[in-house]
């Protein structure tokens, strides 16, 4: 019943963004275990390099969990597909998207991994119609990712792509749709760890463009504002277990309830970036225009700094 359920939801919700998501709902997010100690690495697009959904989810499990163990890097690349896929004149002809394949064995090669959390499909589609080729290539391309880390010994997570908005495309809206629900998909037909966080998203948007015409969770539709950062970072909260309570629709309506929280997010925004930055620079990729790292002396110096001081402030949160 359930299998069939599954079927029923990609076949109607790849078609219209005024579905009801009554069987969307039916998909229950599955609770998964987050390791107590060890290596997480974060790898997306765009999205996942701005990387404010990281940063609210490791401060919220700063607050929950104050000594835990694991060490959270981002090496989220701008423009970046899973599929290999670039559409013609992407970046105005100056260069290609980067293929995380062309990186991949490297990370895994040079990070001794314990779990990482992927992001990908808004980029795999190239912002056109939906075509078969075309998914089976993302297909593919997850396929590999999923083959590739489980090889190195770590485990992998993936998210499902972040919602595209359907007033900058409804067709393209659709596309994401349908490879969110491939994904999801695959918790049943093959046992993989699978966070959806497109149709979450999707409720939000729907709900709150219902009540206001002009609402967005990202104004070119593609990326996600503060708000869109939080509703990802929430959806690995709750599957993660990290808070059992019910969770507030924007940021500010969790953070301002704990103390030294601001203070907290801008630290960890900060070690976050020139750690990215840092081993970005360290392992290559083929995106021109990131910007540079710190010079190795100077990265370890202020990574110290920056574990000096998020190590007190969480003190000072904790005696509050």
């Amino acid at each position: 019943m359930r299998k069939l359920s599954y079927t029923l939801f990609i076949l109607i919700a790849a078609f219209s963004f005024s579905y009801p998501l009554a069987l969307a709902q039916d998909v229950i997010q599955a609770s998964i275990p987050l390791p107590k100690q060890g290596k997480v690495l974060f790898l997306g697009n765009s999205i996942t390099y701005a990387g404010q959904y990281i940063q609210q989810f490791s401060t919220a499990l700063l607050l929950k969990e104050p000594n835990h163990g694991l060490e959270i890097l981002n090496l989220g690349l701008p423009s970046e597909t899973v599929s290999g896929l670039s559409e013609e004149g992407h970046a105005g002809g100056e260069f290609p998207r980067p293929n995380l394949h062309d990186r991949l064995g490297r990370i895994l090669d040079q990070l001794s991994l314990d779990l990482v959390i992927a992001c990908y499909g808004i980029n795999d589609g190239i912002y056109l119609h939906f075509d078969h080729k075309r998914f089976q290539q993302y297909v593919e391309g997850i396929n590999k990712l999923h083959e590739k880390v489980s090889q190195s010994g770590a485990r992998l997570i993936l998210l499902t792509p972040p919602v595209f908005d359907p007033v900058q495309g409804e067709a393209y809206a659709e596309v994401m749709h349908y490879y969110a629900n491939w994904l999801i998909e695959q918790r049943v037909e093959k046992g993989w760890e699978v966070i959806d966080i497109h149709w979450p998203m999707f409720e939000i948007l729907r709900k709150s463009r219902k009540a206001d015409p002009e609402f967005y969770l990202a104004k070119d539709g593609i990326h996600p504002n503060e708000q869109g950062h939080w509703l990802m970072a929430r959806e690995l909260l709750k599957a993660f277990e990290v808070y059992r309570d019910p969770f507030p629709d924007v940021p500010d309506d969790f953070f301002t309830s704990y103390a030294q929280a601001d203070r907290l997010l801008e630290l960890t925004m900060e070690r976050m970036s020139i750690s990215r930055d840092y081993w970005l620079e360290k392992i290559g990729h083929e995106r021109p225009g990131l910007r540079a790292a710190l010079p190795e002396d100077t990265f370890s110096d202020s990574l110290l700094r920056l574990n000096h001081e998020i190590k007190e402030t969480l003190r000072l949160a904790i005696e509050f």
